[in-house]
């Protein structure tokens, strides 16, 4: 009886350790997930074109916004299940200054910055 018991006590024991390192597990993937870049943008300080990429694990509904200023018109492309994309933007006709570029969709906000000179 006391051997049953023993073993019983050894199979709950080594049930729970599993759980809690599956969650572990589980938790460390949803932080990275969380973590990781997902818009980028090159370059920085741009003349003529600035590239904007975006990167998702799966195909994801998402906006990229260009914030407006007071001398440009804000600018959105609303894009359905795309898990990346990649656009080329003209800044040859945007003044010189720095432009935030939001992007918004699967649980995730970012902004990046870049900079036009003339």
């Amino acid at each position: 009886m006391r051997f049953m018991l023993f073993m019983m006590a050894l199979l709950i024991t080594s049930n729970l350790l599993f759980a809690q390192q599956r969650d572990n597990k589980t938790g460390r993937k949803q932080e990275s997930a969380k973590s990781e870049q997902h818009l980028k943008l090159y370059p920085i300080e741009a003349t003529t074109y600035v590239n904007v990429y975006v990167e998702f694990q799966t195909p994801t509904d998402f906006t990229v916004t260009i914030v407006g200023s007071p001398l440009n018109d804000e600018r959105i492309w609303k894009l359905r299940a795309k898990s990346s994309y990649q656009q080329s933007i003209d800044v040859t006709q945007l003044p010189a200054g720095v432009y935030t570029i939001l992007l918004k969709g699967g649980g995730i906000e970012e902004k990046a910055e870049f900079r036009v000179k003339k």
